[in-house]
């Protein structure tokens, strides 16, 4: 049994995801694309420790302390009304440690080559679309004296870069902290623009030309895999 604090109410009603985060969650919510077969996006990545022998049961402690912390990796996703739902899980007695930390004795014969050709595998791998879609698989004594873990996250769980710093902090010694809205995320459009109004009407001039133009002279995109027939249903 998994047990965990009980979270705020962001962190256990469902909520809406954007349309990039959706288009990741496709091969997983989506019956066409599963009977497509198509294979989702995952981040895959090794971490080597130092330690030919890490205790388990530690790792177990850290991902509840850091890793379920952030809802993403609670969640269980699902298309509804044409739009991706998480939802993360709230009974954390329904979270299955075993199926996301899978532990591998090396017996002193795996090698780092065979920690790349696990990355190779990774990638083709199905979800159990039942449970949130990321595994870890921390293989021990490897030939060289040290252990790896092998992190298999799905991208609609987030960006490389974010993803690799949520795996990095179970060996930091502070708590994820929640942050703010990121710079990015916010518009650095001035209040006021200073472009003359001679200059926006020209513009706005030139934009009506280059769409009559494109529209009345440039010919239509040839047939290519990326055309959604029309006989198809979208999902």
């Amino acid at each position: 049994m998994v047990s965990h604090p009980k979270g705020s109410a962001e962190l256990s009603s469902p909520r809406r995801a954007s349309l990039q985060t959706k288009f990741f969650s496709l091969p997983t919510t989506s019956d066409y694309f599963k009977e497509k077969n198509f294979k989702s996006t995952k981040i895959v990545g090794m971490i080597l420790l130092s330690d030919p022998d890490p205790d388990v049961s530690r790792i177990q402690t850290l991902i509840i302390d850091k890793i379920l912390k952030v809802p993403r990796f609670r969640s269980l996703w699902r298309l509804e009304d044409g739009h991706t739902i998480f939802e993360p899980i709230v009974d954390m007695d329904k979270f299955d440690m075993d199926y996301h930390l899978k532990v591998v004795n090396g017996l002193g014969k795996v090698t780092e080559q065979d920690g790349s050709d696990l990355v190779s595998e990774a990638h083709l791998m199905n979800w159990d679309a039942t449970k949130p879609l990321w595994k870890l698989t921390l293989v021990k004594n490897m030939i060289d004296g040290k252990s790896m873990l092998l992190c298999v996250i799905d991208h609609t769980l987030g960006d490389g870069a974010s993803l690799s710093a949520v795996m990095l902090s179970l060996f930091d010694k502070k708590p994820i902290k929640k942050t703010g809205e990121s710079t990015s995320q916010k518009s650095h459009r001035p209040y006021k623009t200073k472009v003359r109004l001679s200059h926006r009407i020209v513009s706005f001039l030139y934009g009506c030309y280059a769409g009559f133009i494109g529209l009345h002279i440039g010919g239509a995109d040839p047939e290519n895999g990326l055309k959604i027939p029309l006989d198809k249903k979208r999902c």
